[in-house]
């Protein structure tokens, strides 16, 4: 780990620790540079602990993201056990059978290929790491809580995690491949994408067959819908004028609900109004398909 200092000392770089964790104090009232693992941000006055400790990668440093996480992570902890009460039988922290740990185990490793397989391909190509920077980040630190080396037996709501942000991860980058817009990537990154990929989605299947896991990984209907559905939700929205549009590019459902507003804009969707009311109707979607859960 190191930290640009110049503007402490007359040094433009200054190595000031090597070791896996270091706690910094900023006085004044400047931020300073600071680098950790290639990744530079200017960090502003306060304490900043950096710690190197996750075994799956992250393709970058979003602060937006981390942020949305970290809220994420708190909503869960007050919202989770009343969205979900069939799923903790007895409380909330009840802990996976040694069989469901070890399918956790498997399903965390194949995903941990995959990522490493985007951020080898994100080199060459940069749709695949925007695309895929959030999907990535999210899987990587529910499988870092994983790891064999935590004493502590793993949880149902860490299986949970891991499921929940691995299947979002393996439909994100799936859609990238096969969906509405596919990467054209050269032969021998895509054969170890659509390889580690195959993999991840084998894992979760065996998690499907966890009882208290399937409600999550079961696609529910809007992710079936085919092409036909989906020009029938656009006529319900009155924007029927978009069905062909949406069935010549094959959007289904899966792809439906991942839809940005670069996306319409690629479908040649440029009225706000529109744009505006497909996005709100594919979020309404998603919350629809969370309350069924």
């Amino acid at each position: 780990m190191q930290m640009a200092v110049s503007r402490v000392i007359k040094l433009q770089h200054h190595r000031i620790a090597q070791c896996r964790t270091v706690k910094i104090t900023i006085l004044g009232d400047e931020g300073v540079p600071v680098q950790v693992d290639g990744e530079a941000w200017i960090q502003p006055p306060g304490v900043i602990k950096i710690q190197h400790k996750n075994r799956a990668q992250m393709l970058t440093r979003d602060r937006a993201f981390e942020n949305t996480l970290k809220s994420w992570e708190d909503k869960l902890k007050y919202d989770k056990p009343p969205l979900r009460p069939h799923l903790y039988p007895q409380h909330s922290v009840d802990l996976a059978t040694e069989e469901e740990s070890a399918l956790i185990q498997m399903c965390a490793r194949a995903a941990e290929d995959l990522i490493t397989r985007i951020c080898e391909a994100a080199q060459n190509y940069q749709l695949l790491e925007q695309e895929l920077a959030h999907a990535v980040n999210a899987s990587s630190h529910a499988i870092n809580k994983t790891h064999p080396k935590f004493p502590e037996s793993l949880t149902r709501n860490t299986a949970i995690e891991v499921a929940s942000t691995v299947k979002a991860l393996h439909n994100e980058t799936e859609s990238l491949l096969v969906g509405r817009v596919p990467l054209q990537l050269d032969p021998p990154h895509e054969e170890l994408l659509s390889n580690a990929l195959q993999s991840v989605e084998l894992e979760l299947g065996k998690l499907a067959e966890i009882p208290w896991l399937y409600h999550i990984l079961q696609p529910n209907d809007e992710e079936r819908w085919g092409t036909e559905e989906v020009a029938t939700w656009l006529e319900q929205l009155s924007l029927g004028e978009y069905k062909d549009t949406f069935i010549r590019h094959d959007i289904r459902g899966s792809e439906l609900l991942h839809l940005e507003r670069r996306d319409l804009k690629d479908l040649g969707i440029s009225k706000v109004g529109h744009m505006k009311r497909i996005l709100q109707g594919t979020k309404d979607l998603a919350k629809s398909s969370m309350v069924d859960l």
